[in-house]
């Protein structure tokens, strides 16, 4: 019998360009587009200074551009720079489950350059490795790692991309991505939402796929079965009890479907907050200093965000503040509109202690209302929604315990919360306590033992997925004065009717600062052209 990686190895060898539905290769360039800007964003932040910096002793010429400066450089510094830029100050994007692209777009680009690929082969491989590596996100989103510490989702992206450029038979792609599988790092909390290091989670596994890919070409030796091994990858890095099928839907249903991209540097559970309170602001003029209380409502993943934003040194810091809805609502009223230019050094060491005095007016709220809107978003997208398998009740409560337990956040369910989902709207509620039983029912014993094997959850039209991730906010001066905004779908997320639009204007935004606004609405508009121009059309764009 194949393993779960043979098989899916199978498909990355089998997939054709033509095979891809045109509007899903038409959200591959947004996310092209949108890795760019988050390049540039990154390296003209603190913690993107510093790494290049750092890595100026280290790199050397080679056929790969470099974005953010004039250069060409090796493979490896390449791939490893973009992946921590555009992990730098939390501009990223996400799909369907997780922040893949800094792999899935970093190695495609830069190996692309190198091999001298086709403009069809690189969004072909782009898109291979965000379609294998969001699957694998979404299947092991619960487990002891969160976000950017996965650092096994960018060496199975990379791993992916590098075996579908040099067009690997499935026998070394197998191998390949057992070898990336075999040893993946491990970034730990404390170095994950408040230190620097934060940036540093997704360059060392995406340089490690091409590592892999080439030394399976070389016969080096892996166990095919890493990921279902009862001492392997499921039983060490996730809360499943049992190994999900996790490309079993791979090729019907496309995780770019669910792309989401931030329209401010902050984490996804903050963005509803961050342009609630710019919507107030564009309306009404606020002195910080007036501000008596800002109270948040928001879903329970936001919430539980907050807690793992704690200062590592007490200080304010760019990582603790992208992460923090708090901090970064602070940073917003300070900004008025919470831009890459706040996280430069002149600007956000002189904001540092408002920053802080703001967020302490912040109260934070769970609202299991918009924590139920944020789940029947995902489900949308979900067969058999709340059973085992995707986002999974079961799992979620299990998750959430291991937060209470490391970082004092709530559990997923409390005692109080007896008492608020008894009092939510009808349909809200029955929503939650019907997606409730079905994990409860799998604890109970089953006549037939195949109806337990099936009972499972699984991705289906992913094209309906709406990330919900909702807040209302309402900010209370001094003199009494009260201002109120909700945004329940981010600008950019799943389910923005002007996802594209947005995405556009991000990026002309961001790059018009490196080469003007008219270049950069004429370089946007080749991508969007890709493949009849080319990359390295676009890439010449910034030289």
């Amino acid at each position: 019998m194949s393993t779960h990686i043979e098989k899916v190895s199978q498909w990355i060898h089998d997939i054709r360009y033509e095979d891809i539905p045109l509007d899903v290769v038409l959200i591959a360039k947004a996310q092209f587009a949108d890795f760019i800007s988050a390049i540039i964003a990154g390296a003209q932040s603190t913690v993107g200074i510093k790494i290049i910096d750092s890595c100026r002793n280290t790199w050397h010429d080679g056929p790969c551009t470099f974005i953010p400066e004039d250069k060409s450089l090796d493979l490896y510094s390449t791939v490893y720079l973009h992946a921590v830029l555009a992990n730098a100050i939390e501009f990223d994007n996400l799909v369907f489950m997780g922040h893949v692209s800094q792999s899935s777009v970093s190695v495609p680009l830069a190996m692309g350059e190198k091999l001298g690929s086709s403009t069809n082969d690189i969004l072909l491989a782009q898109i291979v490795a965000t379609e294998v590596a969001g699957r694998m996100g979404a299947y092991f989103a619960l487990g002891p790692q969160q976000g950017h510490m996965r650092s096994y989702l960018h060496r199975v992206a990379s791993t992916a991309a590098c075996c579908k450029l040099l067009s690997c038979d499935v026998e070394i792609t197998s191998r390949a991505m057992a070898i990336a599988l075999s040893m993946p790092e491990f970034p730990l909390y404390p170095a994950a939402f408040s230190p620097d290091t934060k940036a540093l989670c997704t360059g060392a596994p995406s340089v490690e796929g091409i590592k892999s890919t080439y030394l399976a070409m070389n016969d080096v030796d892996a166990s095919l079965d890493i990921l279902e091994n009862p001492v392997g990858f499921y039983s060490f890095l996730t809360y499943v009890d049992k190994m999900p099928d996790v490309w079993g839907q791979i090729g019907k249903s496309w995780s770019l479907y669910a792309l989401s991209s931030k329209m401010s540097p902050s984490c996804a559970y903050a963005q509803s907050s961050v342009q609630a309170v710019e919507e107030i602001l564009s309306n009404q003029e606020i002195n910080p200093k007036e501000i008596n209380k800002i109270r948040v409502r928001a879903p329970i993943t936001t919430v539980a965000m907050e807690a793992f934003s704690k200062p590592h040194n007490d200080q304010v810091t760019v990582v603790n503040t992208n992460f923090s809805t708090k901090r970064s609502i602070a940073a917003t009223l300070i900004s008025r509109k919470l831009t890459s230019h706040f996280f430069t050094p002149e600007v956000f060491n002189e904001a540092r202690d408002e920053i802080s005095s703001i967020a302490d007016k912040v109260e934070l709220l769970h609202d299991w209302n918009l924590s139920v809107a944020l789940i029947k978003g995902i489900d949308k997208a979900i067969v058999g929604a709340g059973k085992p398998g995707v986002f999974g009740m079961g799992q979620t409560e299990k998750t959430f315990k291991k937060f209470k337990e490391s970082f004092g956040s709530r559990k997923l369910f409390t005692i109080s919360d007896f008492y608020n989902i008894a009092i939510l709207p009808s349909l809200n509620r029955n929503y939650l306590l019907k997606r409730m039983w079905k994990s409860k029912r799998y604890k109970l014993p089953f006549l037939n033992p195949e109806k337990k094997n099936n009972y499972r959850s699984f991705e289906g039209d992913l094209s309906k997925f709406e990330f919900a991730q909702s807040s209302i906010i309402s900010i209370k001066l001094k003199d009494g004065k009260l201002f109120d905004s909700r945004c329940d779908i981010p600008k950019g997320f799943a389910g923005d009717p002007s996802r594209l639009e947005n995405i556009r204007e991000k990026f002309i935004k961001e790059v018009k600062n490196m080469i003007g606004k008219d270049t950069a609405e004429i370089m946007y508009n080749d991508i969007l052209e890709l493949p009849k121009t080319n990359v390295s059309t676009i890439l010449n764009y910034l030289r």
